[in-house]
């Protein structure tokens, strides 16, 4: 090797050195990570925030209108039912179709000729007994979703036996109504609202998307779900399916 490479060899060397040694400008750098890095931590904390904000509302409201369930006089149907899901809307804010839904059921603890003396319904000794109207109709109800798109199914009595470990123990002759909701949590950073696609093309031209990662995250909805037995204030509530 002649004296002149290796003078370029080491040329070359101490300018990489020097460059490693170099901290101009790390300042800069280090405060644009750090500010993405707060910017970040800013948006998730608002976003959390907000989850736990909505939460607190939809339980409130579904409270509220289970008292309102309790109180009523007349007779409560569909059309009802249907009335009160705009009123858990209008309480929770919510904007989109399919963001909410509501399901009311009437059920008793049934009083039976061989029932012993001080007997009791806690879904186990004895059961539960969804409640029907005059027409053998089940009192449950599920509201629909826009273009009576099915949300929830209405209890059946197999339904209710399934969830008999969720409700009080009741008195025989006593009843009670049970008040569900599910308000979608949408948040507005669309954690993880992404699929990874490809686009494949055939010999005629014809392009083709193919997912290669289906979309992940909370790009449905978290669903915040409450479910709440209210026994009714006035001496009976009364199911009728035109109401």
């Amino acid at each position: 090797m002649s004296y002149i490479s290796k003078n370029c060899d080491r040329a070359k060397r101490r300018g990489l050195m020097r460059f490693r040694r170099d901290e101009t400008g790390s300042v800069a750098v280090e405060g644009i990570f750090s500010t993405l890095l707060l910017f970040g931590w800013l948006l998730a904390s608002f976003q959390i925030y907000e989850a736990f904000s909505i939460r607190a509302d939809a339980t409130r409201s579904t409270y509220m209108i289970a008292d309102m369930l309790s109180r009523q006089r007349s007779t409560i149907g569909p059309k009802y039912v249907n009335g009160l899901q705009k009123v858990f809307n209008y309480l929770t804010n919510a904007k989109t179709d399919n963001q909410t839904w509501l399901r009311v059921t009437f059920f008793k603890c049934k009083a039976e000729d061989d029932d012993p003396e001080n007997a009791y319904c806690d879904g186990v000794n004895k059961k539960f007994t969804l409640i029907e109207d005059a027409d053998n109709n089940p009192a449950s109800y599920a509201t629909p979703g826009a273009d009576d798109i099915t949300l929830a199914q209405p209890y059946t009595q197999a339904g209710l036996d399934a969830i008999s470990d969720r409700l009080p123990v009741m008195a025989v002759g006593d009843m009670a109504v049970i008040t569900e909701t599910i308000y979608r949590f949408k948040p507005f950073l669309h954690i993880s609202d992404v699929s990874l696609t490809h686009t494949t093309t055939d010999n005629d031209g014809n392009k083709t998307v193919g997912a290669l990662v289906h979309k992940q995250g909370l790009y449905t909805g978290l669903p915040f779900a409450t479910f709440v037995v209210t026994r009714p204030r006035e001496p009976k509530l009364v199911w009728n399916e035109d109401s």
